[in-house]
């Protein structure tokens, strides 16, 4: 199958500052992939290079099997933060139904399909109770959800997310993975964390980055020199895990 991103020999800084050197990445098509790594190490980066929201300075970047610019239409995005005013007065329903309007259309009512498309999104991610309920209303969790649901929506093939649990209590933090394992049951998903002890509970394939360049766990160690970066490494579990098509890359569900 077609890898969901493939990064060559990728060079990349801003100004005079690297951010990520010769990097090399395979995110194989349907494995649940963590980026995990200190802040300002090169995670978003990453993404954003993934996105073609940002072009290396030497390499080459393909997103399932094209260009990011020909392909990223095919991809649900969380970013980081979001822009959106929380007071603004829009239901969770209406919300969600914006994220049909990235599919080669940007005016006019909601077809019936895409009604139930975003339908279809919100009780994927438990959240059909919430549709008529004002999006200013929902807890940091709901919210999270929500704009999954809107990401899901666009019926992507690979969903990638940027510190998605970052803010909400440990129940939500858990509850989110859990959300985000069974999606990546029918679809790829690659997520941006720097909570290493709560990623290696839930995906596949553990990348670290760190100083601009990748490092691929394989066993129960991270190597020492990584170590100091992750204040969580006490709890992390990361156990060797053999695949036949990649496998120095993976990292099981049940570490």
């Amino acid at each position: 199958m077609t890898p969901a991103l493939v990064l060559r020999d990728v060079d990349f800084a801003f100004g005079r500052r690297p951010v990520l050197r010769g990097v090399n990445l395979v995110v194989p098509a349907g494995v649940f992939t963590a980026i995990i790594g200190p802040n300002g190490g090169g995670k978003s980066t990453i993404l954003k290079l993934a996105l073609g929201l940002l072009e290396p300075d030497r390499g080459e970047v393909e997103l399932l099997g094209e260009r990011p610019a020909r392909s990223r239409r095919r991809v649900g995005y969380l970013p980081q933060a979001s822009f959106q005013d929380p007071e603004f007065p829009i239901t969770v329903r209406d919300a969600v139904g914006h994220g049909r309007l990235g599919r080669g259309r940007n005016w006019g009512p909601l077809s019936r399909l895409d009604r139930a498309a975003a339908l279809a999104a919100l009780a994927e991610t438990d959240c059909a109770d919430l549709a008529d309920r004002p999006l200013s209303r929902l807890s940091g969790g709901q919210r999270q959800r929500v704009l999954i649901a809107r990401a899901l929506a666009t019926e992507p093939e690979l969903l990638v997310l940027d510190e998605p649990a970052a803010g909400l209590d440990p129940t939500s933090q858990t509850d989110l993975y859990d959300l985000l394992s069974r999606l990546s049951r029918r679809l790829t998903v690659l997520v941006v964390s720097h909570q290493v002890s709560l990623v290696s509970r839930h995906v596949a394939q553990v990348v670290c980055v760190h100083d601009g360049h990748l490092h691929l766990p394989s066993t129960a160690e991270i190597a020492p020199e990584l170590a100091d970066f992750f204040p969580d490494v006490h709890n992390m579990v990361l156990v060797r895990h053999e695949h036949d098509e990649c496998p120095e890359h993976r990292t099981p569900r049940d570490a």
